[in-house]
This record gives structure tokens, C-alpha cells and sequence, in this order.
């Protein structure tokens, strides 16, 4: 995953590809892109959204808005999506992206990224030290870590 911001800083397609090339696929593209379009929620499109809208199809990236607004201009009380969730077409069955409602103190309202898919369970590794053979053990380190097998080494740690 990684967070992108540029409200007021110029960016161009090549910028975007340039960055996507860089980032290990499957890539998940959260940000404030600043950008404008009826595709992902917002009333009018601007240069930067008809920007957007040209680099998730060259890119062939999949976004997760969904229509929902993302900022509330608070000197004019209007919402408008101007944050976007993009993704790679392999993740985008597996997430779906929502606003909260509540604004927590921002002018951005946060973006929920869920899935139905279970992580992946890892159990604790477990050993049976009281089956094991120490005398054999320590006969085996003794022959193979003795002090001139690791002095002579290249590499002695």
C-alpha cells in the first residue's frame, strides 16, 4: 500500500506511471489526489480528474470509491471526492472501500478499506525438547563449531 498526496503540487500521468512502476505489484494507491470526476463521486470533472481518469485506464488499475464524497469544503459546506482508492485488478474483488460518516476533526472523511477475506492463520511454532537426542547434539556443534573451524573462517560471525 501507499498514501499519495498532492493537492496543490502539478502532477502528471507520467508522474503516476512512473510511480506505479516503481511499487511491487499488487499495488493498492490510497491518496488526496485533488482530482474531480462524476467516475468516482464528485459533480463536475477537472484537468486533474480527466488526468486520473486517463492513467487508471492506461494503467489498467481499478478504483474502490464508491460515489460516497471524501471532503467537506467547510467555508461552502460542499462535499466533493477528491480522495481515491486505486488498485490493482487482482485486489479489487477482495476490498471495497467506504467513507466514514464522521470526520473525526478533518476535512477529509476517512476511508474504510475492507475485506471478507480471512488473514491468513500462522500457529506457534512447538518443539518436543524432551524428545530430543542433547549428547548426540552437543557431540555434533562440538565437531562442527570447534574455535579453529571459525577462526579460519572468511567470515567468522
Amino acid at each position: 500500500m501507499f498514501h499519495i498526496s498532492f493537492p496543490f503540487t502539478a502532477c502528471n500521468i507520467t508522474e503516476l506511471e512512473d510511480l506505479i512502476r516503481q511499487l511491487p505489484p499488487p499495488v493498492l494507491l490510497l491518496g488526496d489526489f485533488n482530482a474531480h470526476s462524476q467516475q468516482w463521486g464528485s459533480i463536475k470533472r477537472s484537468s486533474r480528474g480527466k488526468m486520473v481518469e486517463d492513467f487508471l485506464l492506461k494503467s489498467k488499475l481499478s478504483l474502490l470509491n464508491s460515489g460516497s464524497p471524501t471532503f467537506l469544503h467547510r467555508a461552502t459546506a460542499s462535499l466533493s471526492a477528491i480522495d481515491l482508492s486505486i488498485t490493482h485488478p487482482a485486489l479489487y474483488l477482495y476490498f471495497c472501500g467506504q467513507t466514514d460518516s464522521d470526520l473525526h476533526g478533518s476535512d477529509h472523511y476517512p476511508i474504510v478499506i475492507t475485506t471478507d477475506t480471512p488473514s491468513p492463520s500462522f500457529s506457534k511454532p512447538t518443539w518436543k525438547l524432551h524428545k530430543a537426542d542433547w549428547a548426540a547434539f552437543s557431540h555434533q556443534a562440538a565437531l562442527e563449531l570447534c574455535t579453529d573451524t571459525i577462526c579460519r573462517a572468511e567470515d567468522p560471525i
